[in-house]
């Protein structure tokens, strides 16, 4: 009986994981009513004293994997908002002022805007104010890069409610659920996106968008995050950079982050390459070498003032990758940023002479853990400069 219960939930594991739940259950269901049909024919001619108490256990097993929505309800990842990374520092204002928008009893819809460059730190200061808040019931991740993807998120918020299938399911769910659910919408910068039409047109309910297009914070209230406070800068460099805040580490990291424009991710890409390298006093001196160098080759890609520092940063810790590490970067950067599967690269393991663990290693400081090693995911603005033609 033990060997066949351990079986039992080996199956019960695998139907989990299966895209048609539905025939699953019911054949499961099938099985069970013939073998209680067997156990009643068994007990009417008295064979077995025990056949009882095995079919109770049959009854309370087919009542655990009845087709009722709430039991069998498989969560989507897909929409549960990620955790913030572990290096988050400051932005106190913008999420004291957040809080405070949440948290006030207007009988209307709370929207709110974060809107900014590409690497200033919209979506994790976004993800910290959802993580330490408790005012929610509900919160959905959507990402709104593309009408597709959109679309995408819509439908899951549907599935994970049984609501439906489709966007205008998952936004009548919304619209009829009076509570104080929250719509993350990240990354939502392209200027032709309508993103109105995925706005539930209701009077309740909470909304969070981080767009790098200004034009969107008509929506609601809002916040432009550009440049970090020197003192949050000097703190995220230190803590990126696993370096003690010791005075002369301090002078020599208000230096770096006046250089980098206080900008959140050109720092923490500063922090790692320290982190690798050694100490905080030599990095000013290579990144103006580097400086130099990319601007006499980039003499076809132009960048802004504000990207030069994330774009330095990246590259040299790029140029330190192994050869298949550099490679393997730029096939991700023509992949999703989110859910990167490890099975892509699966085959190329048993030929490969450069192991996933190997690329772990080596990409350590330019990809975004998301849960387990499983699943990969690479922030969209690294991405960016991994499309770009890169030094040999």
């Amino acid at each position: 009986m033990q060997a066949a219960t351990k079986g039992f939930r080996g199956q019960i594991k695998g139907f989990t994981k299966s895209s048609s739940i539905s025939a699953e259950i019911a054949g499961y269901e099938k099985r069970i009513q013939e073998l209680i049909s067997n156990i009643n024919q068994i007990t009417e001619v008295g064979v077995n004293s025990k056949a009882k108490k095995i079919e109770a256990t049959l009854h309370a097993v087919q009542a655990m994997i009845s087709p009722n929505p709430l039991a069998v309800q498989v969560p989507l990842n897909t929409n549960n908002c990620p955790p913030t990374t572990r290096i988050f520092q400051g932005r106190e204002k913008i999420l004291v002022k957040m809080k405070e928008f949440f948290e006030s009893n207007t009988p209307q819809q709370h929207i709110y805007v974060l809107h900014g460059p590409g690497g200033a730190g919209k979506t994790h200061i976004a993800l910290r104010f959802i993580q330490d808040s408790i005012h929610f019931t509900n919160t959905f991740f959507v990402d709104a890069s593309t009408i597709e993807t959109i679309n995408i998120g819509f439908k899951n918020i549907a599935r994970l409610q049984n609501a439906g299938k489709s966007s205008d399911n998952a936004l009548e769910w919304l619209m009829t659920k009076r509570e104080q659910w929250l719509l993350f919408f990240d990354n939502a910068d392209d200027p032709r996106l309508n993103l109105n039409k995925f706005l539930p047109q209701c009077t309740h309910g909470n909304i969070i968008i981080t767009t790098q297009n200004l034009e969107l914070q008509v929506y609601g209230a809002s916040s432009h995050v550009f440049d970090m406070e020197e003192d949050e800068a000097v703190a995220l460099l230190l803590k990126s950079a696993a370096q003690k805040p010791s005075p002369t580490n301090k002078k020599d990291a208000i230096g770096i982050v006046k250089t980098l424009w206080h900008l959140p991710l050109a720092i923490v890409q500063a922090g790692a390459f320290i982190a690798k390298s050694g100490t905080l006093d030599h990095y000013l001196a290579l990144y103006s070498q580097n400086r130099e160098q990319l601007i006499k080759e980039q003499t076809t890609q132009s960048y802004s003032d504000y990207e030069w520092p994330m774009y330095i940063t990246f590259q040299m810790s790029f140029d330190r990758l192994s050869a298949s590490a550099t490679m393997f970067l730029q096939l991700c950067s023509f992949l999703h940023q989110e859910g990167i599967s490890e099975d892509i690269l699966a085959e190329q393991q048993t030929t490969s002479s450069y192991p996933l663990a190997l690329l772990g290693r080596n990409l350590s400081s330019l990809w975004n853990s998301c849960h387990s090693f499983e699943d990969l995911g690479v922030n969209r603005t690294r991405s960016h400069f991994w499309k770009s033609p890169m030094k040999s």
